[in-house]
């Protein structure tokens, strides 16, 4: 198979796990433990939890992304 063509994963974030202190190095353990290349994983997020996210929270999903993540979509 071309490299290219492999299966990403996407995972929903709910607020609460949002919220959790160490939700980074869990996503990042998780890569680690299932040998999932970051750049395959997708974290979905709701609209509610960016319009009520505080400067503290869009910073920690900037650093999910540069950690952990292709790619962070908020559905609409």
């Amino acid at each position: 198979a071309h490299p290219e063509s492999a299966i990403g994963v996407a995972v929903n974030l709910s607020p609460k796990q949002l919220y959790e202190a160490g939700i980074i190095e869990e996503v990042c353990g998780a890569l680690d433990e299932s040998g999932l290349e970051p750049h395959r994983l997708t974290i979905e997020i709701t609209e509610n939890v960016v319009m009520h996210t505080a400067v503290r929270r869009l910073e920690q999903l900037k650093e999910l992304q540069r950690e952990a993540a292709s790619s962070i979509v908020i559905p609409a």
